[in-house]
């Protein structure tokens, strides 16, 4: 996704089974949340939409403010679409 680089990294020393299984860590300077469709935190356990936060995410579409608004909020949540799972505290 080229709207915000890179987002999560595997480290060095993870398995192999937790490189193939999982996406790995957020990257540092980077804030993560999933939320549901009213833009609640969900659970561990529960599925919703990855948002990220920092210095690596877009200020958004050139010329398009309105495509833009879909999915950049004011606070710079930036909203990606994919549906993931917080199977982790």
């Amino acid at each position: 996704m080229t709207e915000l680089g890179c987002a999560y990294l595997s480290l060095p020393n993870d398995s192999d089974l937790t490189t193939s299984t999982t996406i790995g860590y957020p990257c540092e300077n980077l804030e993560v949340k999933l939320v549901d469709k009213n833009g609640h935190i969900v659970p561990i356990g529960e599925e919703g939409e990855l948002c990220v936060r920092g210095y690596n995410v877009t200020h958004g579409y050139w010329g398009e403010p309105e495509k833009t608004a879909e999915v950049l909020e004011t606070s710079r949540w930036f909203h990606t679409g994919y549906i993931f799972m917080n199977v982790h505290g």
